[in-house]
């Protein structure tokens, strides 16, 4: 068993698209960092209760790239109720910021302001082609 000094964090990427979480998962592996792409929600949280049920000195750092920001709201909540909770990345793709910026402002909502439903509700819209 290593010693917790020695032991090296671990990244569980989950994202809409497979293919998505893979590359993402590659380019961490290629920066030096323990990286494994996951399914989906399910087994980004199996992987972590195991984990948490193996007493490992660190628990994985959950990278989550979902087009929708409620997914990853939901895996937070999911992740809360397992105990102590993992470090969490939340990758922003530029073009749902942008969009979903100029979008608020064109409704008068302040982005930082605004509330996590509304921004959902607006990316919603967005992909729905309605904006």
């Amino acid at each position: 068993m290593k010693a917790a000094a020695t032991a090296q964090p671990r990244a569980l990427i989950v994202a809409d698209d497979p293919i998505e979480a893979g590359m993402l998962a590659l380019d961490l592996v290629q920066a030096g960092v323990q990286a494994q792409a996951v399914r989906d929600v399910p087994a980004a949280l199996q992987q972590v209760r195991q984990a948490i049920d193996m007493a490992a000195p660190l628990l994985p750092v959950v990278v989550t790239a979902f087009r929708q920001v409620g997914e990853t709201v939901r895996l937070w909540n999911q992740l809360t109720e397992l105990g102590p909770r993992p470090g969490m990345v939340v990758v922003v793709f530029p073009e749902q910021h942008a969009t979903v910026e100029t979008l608020a402002a064109e409704r008068g909502l302040d982005v930082k302001t605004a509330g996590l439903e509304k921004l959902d509700a607006l990316w919603d819209e967005v992909k729905r082609g309605e904006a």
